[in-house]
């Protein structure tokens, strides 16, 4: 899988990430810096499983992905 790790400058506490899949298969995964490893780390893995179509548990509260 080709994925693009970028530093998002969004600072709305609510915001955890987002992947976008490009027309090449490859993918950006945009994420915020100053969070812990630890919610970095679940929220990549959770969004790339999903892309990859790996069956996953559910999030943690407050977390969940959404589609668009």
């Amino acid at each position: 899988m080709d994925v693009e790790l970028h530093q998002s400058s969004i600072t709305d506490s609510g915001f955890v990430g987002a992947l976008v899949q490009r027309s090449d298969g490859s993918a950006v995964l945009s994420m915020p810096s100053g969070r812990l490893q630890v919610e970095r780390d679940t929220i990549a893995r959770a969004m790339l499983g999903q892309l990859a179509g790996v069956p996953l548990g559910e999030l943690p509260d407050p977390y969940r992905l959404t589609a668009v």
